[in-house]
C-alpha cells in the first residue's frame, strides 16, 4: 500500500505575508479570535523536525506534499528531493478564494491534489512521529483508515453544550451537528485525538460531490479566515464512520495528576492500551520528559499563551529529540 503524507504550512514570520493578512483582515469583521493571534501562523521550524521524525520512524512514507501559498518555501527544504512536492494554494483552490488565511478552507481542497495517492496521512507541522510504527498502525489490512478518538460524554442539549466552549470546540460541534441534521446519526461522542490523521482521497472527492455536503464545504472554502460556525475537516472522518469506511479506535489522554499512584493505575493498568495509543498533546515540550511511556505521536502545539521563552525551549527540545539532518533538508 502506498501511503502519502500531506502538510499544510505557512511562514507567519514573513513580513510580506503579514502585510497581506492584515490588509484582508480589515475587510472582515466576523472572524474567530484564534484567527487573528500570531500563534496561529508562528513559524518555529516545527516542519523541519516533523520531517526528521518521518525519515526516522516511518521511512515507508511514499511521497510528501507540502501545501503552501504566497510563494513560500522553507529555506532549508530540499525541493529537489523526488519525494517532496510543494503544492500551491492556486493549484487546488478556486481562483477567487485566493489569498486565503484559513487552514480549514485549504484542507477542504486536499482531494484536488492530482498525484495524491488514495491513502494518505494528514499532518500538522507541529506533529512528530516519536517511535517506529508500521503502516497498519494507520490503516487496516484492507485499506480502511483507523480513526482515533476520545469519547465525549453523551450530549442531551446541544445548545447548552455549546455554551462556554472554545472556538475549536464550537467548530467541532457545528460539524457534528451538521452530520446529525443530515443523517440523523449521533456522532457527538467522537472527539478527535490531536495527532496524525489517516484518510482516503476518495472520501474528499465523494464529499465535494455530495448534494447534502457540497454547499457546507464550499462555504468553508470561500471563508478567508476561520469562523466559529464553519465546519472542520473532521467531516471527512465522520462520513467514513457513517458509511463504515473506517475503523474507530477509542483512546484516552495520559493522566498526570498530583496522585502518582492513581496515575500509575490509570495509565498502566486500567487503560494502558488506550493511553499508549493516544497522541500526546502539549504546548510546553518540557512536559514530554515527565512521561512514563513513549507515545507514537506527539503534538507540540503553539498556543496563544506561549511566550517567546517557551517557543525557544520547544525548539531546543525538538532539536534534542530529532538531531539528525534528513534527506528532506539541503
Amino acid at each position: 500500500m502506498k501511503i502519502d503524507v500531506v502538510y499544510l504550512w505557512v511562514d507567519g514570520n514573513d513580513k510580506k505575508w503579514q502585510k497581506e493578512k492584515n490588509k484582508w483582515l480589515k475587510r472582515y469583521h466576523i472572524v474567530s479570535n484564534d484567527s487573528t493571534h500570531k500563534a496561529r501562523w508562528r513559524n518555529n521550524d516545527e516542519l523541519k523536525y516533523s520531517l526528521r521524525s518521518i525519515a526516522k520512524n516511518i521511512p515507508w512514507a511514499n511521497h510528501i506534499y507540502i501545501i503552501t501559498g504566497f510563494n513560500q518555501v522553507p529555506k532549508w527544504l530540499n525541493t529537489k528531493n523526488p519525494r517532496i512536492t510543494i503544492v500551491s494554494h492556486s493549484e487546488i483552490m478556486p481562483e477567487n478564494t485566493i489569498p486565503t488565511f484559513n487552514s480549514n478552507a485549504i484542507a477542504m481542497c486536499i482531494g484536488n491534489i492530482e498525484q495524491l495517492n488514495e491513502h494518505f496521512l494528514l499532518f500538522n507541522d507541529d506533529i512528530f512521529i516519536n517511535r517506529p510504527v508500521s503502516q497498519n498502525f494507520f490503516f487496516t489490512k484492507n485499506g480502511r483508515p483507523i480513526y482515533r478518538y476520545k469519547k465525549r460524554k453523551n450530549i442531551q442539549n446541544i445548545g447548552k453544550m455549546m455554551e462556554n466552549k472554545s472556538e475549536y470546540e464550537l467548530r467541532l460541534l457545528n460539524t457534528q451537528k451538521l452530520i446529525y441534521d443530515l443523517y440523523n446519526r449521533n456522532v457527538y461522542k467522537y472527539l478527535p485525538a490531536h495527532g496524525v490523521e489517516s484518510h482516503k482521497k476518495s472520501t474528499w472527492i465523494q464529499c465535494l460531490k455530495h448534494p447534502l455536503l457540497n454547499k457546507h464545504i464550499i462555504n468553508q472554502i470561500y471563508s478567508k479566515f476561520r469562523t466559529n460556525n464553519g465546519v472542520q475537516p473532521q467531516i471527512f472522518s465522520l462520513i467514513n464512520i457513517i458509511y463504515k469506511h473506517c475503523k474507530t479506535l477509542r483512546v484516552r489522554d495520559y493522566k498526570h495528576t498530583h496522585n502518582k499512584l492513581w496515575n500509575f493505575i490509570y495509565n498502566n493498568i486500567l487503560h494502558k492500551k488506550s493511553v499508549h495509543l493516544c497522541p500526546f498533546y502539549c504546548s510546553d515540550a518540557t512536559k514530554i520528559s515527565e512521561l512514563t511511556y513513549k507515545p507514537y505521536d506527539i503534538c507540540v502545539n503553539d498556543e496563544p499563551t506561549n511566550t517567546d521563552t517557551v517557543c525557544k525551549n520547544n525548539k531546543r527540545i525538538l532539536e534534542q529529540m530529532f538531531p539528525n539532518k534528513c534527506e528532506f533538508e539541503k
